[in-house]
């Protein structure tokens, strides 16, 4: 049985996805290494990114709301009111990957809420300058190694999933490794509000 996921083509328009494009090449010196939970861990997640992208979060964000309620229904998941859109962009160049994981907090963590749906959109140069790349969604209790279910990171394609789906990025194959034929995805994580001691989520 497939994971749960959607996969929208199209999301982001061609003259879009030209523009994302073009801002990222102009902020490349913005980025910063990915960290993980114990900060910058290379046998876990190599890529580069930036959580400021300037006037497209608004419209990014609007987008991605004004769809929760149908991708909730689509994904079966219980029904919760939206509190905010947490927003990055990745870049993946030569040998890039994240391995398996997902985009939970534990329930220690300080956290604007719950990560409920994760939503990655895809956007790269016309030729792709890289292979490879591809998302995994697995098994939930998958382990390192598993096979899973592989997406394609095609230029202006959303993929949409339950947050705590494990998945992983397969490694990229970018020869040249310049910043402008990097694999780019903007993923924005729908959260709910994070319940005080007593109160239930909704």
């Amino acid at each position: 049985m497939k994971p749960p996921h959607l996969v929208l083509d199209d999301f982001l328009s061609s003259e879009e996805s030209d523009a994302l494009f073009e801002w990222a090449l102009s902020n490349e010196g913005r980025f910063s290494e990915a960290q993980v939970e114990q900060g910058i861990v290379k046998e876990a997640r190599v890529s580069r990114v930036l959580r400021d992208i300037g006037a497209f979060a608004g419209l990014y964000e609007q987008r991605l709301l004004a769809q929760v309620a149908g991708w909730v229904d689509a994904l079966r998941l219980s029904p919760f009111t939206p509190s905010t859109v947490e927003l990055e962009l990745a870049a993946h160049g030569d040998g890039a990957f994240f391995a398996l994981h997902s985009d939970t907090y534990r329930s220690d963590q300080a956290a604007r809420g719950d990560r409920m749906i994760s939503a990655v959109c895809y956007f790269h140069r016309i030729p792709s300058g890289f292979s490879g790349g591809f998302l995994r969604l697995h098994s939930l209790g998958a382990r390192p190694g598993d096979p899973g279910h592989d997406i394609q990171p095609l230029s202006g394609r959303l993929v949409v999933f339950p947050s705590w789906w494990p998945h992983e990025v397969l490694p990229v194959r970018c020869p040249e490794n310049r910043f402008i034929d990097s694999r780019f995805s903007l993923t924005g994580w729908i959260h709910r509000d994070r319940p005080a001691p007593g109160r239930p989520s909704t």
